[in-house]
């Protein structure tokens, strides 16, 4: 979080384990070592959102999504889009100039073949759920974004589809 960074010129990431493993104790191994958490790199990312102009259209295909607009549980992006990875999925932006009174949030997406209502959640606020179409998507929003115009877009499908199921 900012508050607990803003001024500090040093990072402390502690890390604590729920439980450990003593590999010898398998009796498949004499490697001693109480392990925890194994460690394979570690990446700082910005959380400052992309800025996009109200009203523009941002394309969220491998060659032109901006950084950090997916936020949390999608696939990489591919030639066409993006697909969400299972139920939930989270976009993050701030819009210039910011929403004040109301607006509407539209996606433009791709269908699954099962149609099922999707939930969207805007800085918090539930919205209705919808029975998506292939194309645009409209869902209005009361009252504004923050005060910056920062926007946090949760998705939700209730059963997501796995083409490998079929």
């Amino acid at each position: 979080p900012g508050d607990a960074t803003e001024g500090a010129d040093e990072l402390t990431v502690a890390l604590t384990a729920s439980r450990t493993v003593r590999p010898s104790e398998s009796g498949t191994s004499s490697d001693d070592r109480l392990l925890g958490v194994g460690l394979r790199a570690l990446r700082i990312v910005p959380r400052d959102p992309p800025v996009v102009a109200a009203g523009q259209m941002i394309p969220v295909d491998r060659d032109n999504v901006p950084p950090r607009l997916l936020w949390e549980g999608w696939h990489p992006p591919e030639d066409w889009g993006c697909w969400s990875n299972g139920a939930d999925a989270t976009l993050r932006l701030r819009v210039e100039p910011p929403p004040q009174d109301g607006f509407l949030v539209q996606l433009d997406l791709a269908a699954l073949p099962d149609p099922q209502p999707v939930t969207l959640r805007v800085n918090g606020q539930e919205r209705p759920s919808r029975l998506t179409v292939t194309g645009r998507n409209i869902w209005p929003v009361r009252g504004g974004s923050s005060a910056q115009g920062d926007l946090t877009l949760n998705l939700h499908v209730p059963m997501p589809y796995n083409p490998a199921a079929i």
